[in-house]
């Protein structure tokens, strides 16, 4: 995948998600608009790190608050000394003694992750992928794989059934097999032991619609 734009009724972001892994560039950045929302995404070796929003609930304060770890007084305190001191919101909360280094680290990914989801029914859009000479340096240690990002966003409904149908109805006559490739491995997917049964029943005895029906 190149330096690329598009539209999000052509692809959608599962299928953005899984081409920027499958392209795998070194670093990356994925804007994603549908006026008004506007989110950049950063990616390193096709794998997810951070984001940008101009969703003001998406910011980490305001998802602190919503899990209930700092009340509305810590927030605002510590948005003071972001804006006085010109400091990440993340490195304030620390020394404030509200947050640890992991547990920031923790909150940070849970916001990713829920910033990609919002995109996942997004019925139309645009997007643009650039890659990018270098990304920023203090993101995330601990990435979100794609593999396991699509397949918990798609169980837990963020990917509506309509455009499930739609993806997989060129598939459904076709006998299909599971295999391993050069991008995905099995344990990427961090399958439940019914997914795990139903992947192991993908032995291309089955069209992918037969298998459905008796999964």
């Amino acid at each position: 995948m190149k330096d690329k734009q598009g539209d999000l009724v052509q692809a959608g972001v599962p299928m953005l998600l899984h081409l920027i892994y499958s392209k795998g560039d070194e670093c990356a950045i994925l804007d994603v608009v549908r006026e008004p929302v506007r989110k950049r995404f950063f990616f390193r070796n096709g794998i997810p790190v951070a984001a940008s929003s101009n969703i003001l609930n998406e910011v980490l304060g305001r998802l602190l608050m919503q899990e209930g770890i700092i009340t509305q007084k810590q927030y605002e305190s510590s948005l003071e000394i972001v804006l006085r001191d010109k400091k990440r919101h993340g490195e304030v909360l620390i020394g404030m003694g509200l947050l640890t280094p992991g547990q920031l680290e923790d909150f940070l990914r849970l916001q990713l992750k829920r910033r990609l989801f919002k995109l996942f029914d997004w019925p139309e859009g645009s997007y643009r992928y650039i890659k990018a000479d270098s990304i920023p340096q203090n993101l995330s240690n601990q990435p979100l794989h794609p593999a396991s990002l699509i397949l918990e966003g798609i169980s837990l409904g963020f990917y509506p059934v309509s455009r499930i149908k739609s993806d997989l109805k060129d598939w459904l006559d076709k006998n299909v097999k599971a295999s391993g490739s050069a991008r995905y491995k099995p344990d990427d997917f961090h399958l439940n032991l019914q997914e795990k049964r139903f992947l192991e029943n993908l032995d291309g005895s089955k069209t992918l619609k037969e298998a459905l029906e008796s999964s």
